[in-house]
């Protein structure tokens, strides 16, 4: 009768201890099946409910992680986050692109990402000493194929200096319209200063021909 008991007792208790550990090896789906009709079973009626908990919250990250993923590996702006010791921990396609650096990947150091790249100067000194709040944008000017062009970066820090993030962002359209419409302005300003002095010239004209 006492060993019936203590299995009864017992049983429970290791089907409790069996599925903590299922849990604490990545299989969110463990439940304890077995229920008595005592304190026990209030316990495993909570612990059941705490790991539907858990692979409810589970199931939620990874949602929220495809969607970053996507909106990263889609987006226009190059991303870049590094950890504390300058390596890099995410990188978009766009950051390799931004910097003609196709083959940037996870892993890469800070340093080998600026070395012998002088252009890249102002961005270095800006990851070089991190302050707590976003830096000003920082504005580079990098070689291109056909043409020079224009990226705009900003440092912004994680919390409690875990490390970094770069932003970066091809401006260089935005650079070439605004100059456009400088040129246009300039030549409209000219144009009008050109024709006051001509319209009382064509007065004097007329009047002599008359």
């Amino acid at each position: 009768v006492g060993y019936v008991l203590a299995r009864r007792v017992s049983r429970p208790i290791r089907s409790l201890s069996a599925a903590a550990a299922r849990i604490a090896g990545g299989d969110f789906d463990a439940v304890v099946r077995d229920r008595p009709a005592d304190e026990t079973g209030e316990l495993i009626a909570s612990f059941n409910q705490m790991a539907g908990a858990i692979k409810q919250q589970r199931q939620d990250l990874e949602r929220r992680r495809d969607y970053i993923e996507k909106i990263l590996l889609n987006a226009t702006i190059g991303v870049i986050s590094m950890d504390r010791d300058g390596r890099l921990v995410t990188v978009n396609p766009a950051a390799g692109i931004i910097l003609d650096r196709p083959g940037l990947s996870p892993g890469t150091t800070s340093a080998a990402l600026f070395a012998r790249n002088t252009t890249l100067a102002p961005l270095a000194a800006a990851l070089s000493n991190p302050s707590a709040q976003s830096s000003p944008d920082i504005n580079l000017t990098l070689p291109g194929p056909h043409m020079e062009r224009s990226v705009r970066a900003r440092v912004v820090p994680f919390l409690e200096g875990q490390g970094i993030i770069l932003l970066l962002e091809d401006v260089t359209e935005t650079v070439r319209s605004n100059r456009l419409a400088a040129w246009a302005e300039m030549a409209r300003r000219i144009a009008h200063e050109i024709k006051n002095p001509l319209t009382p010239i064509q007065l004097s004209a007329e009047h002599i021909h008359r």
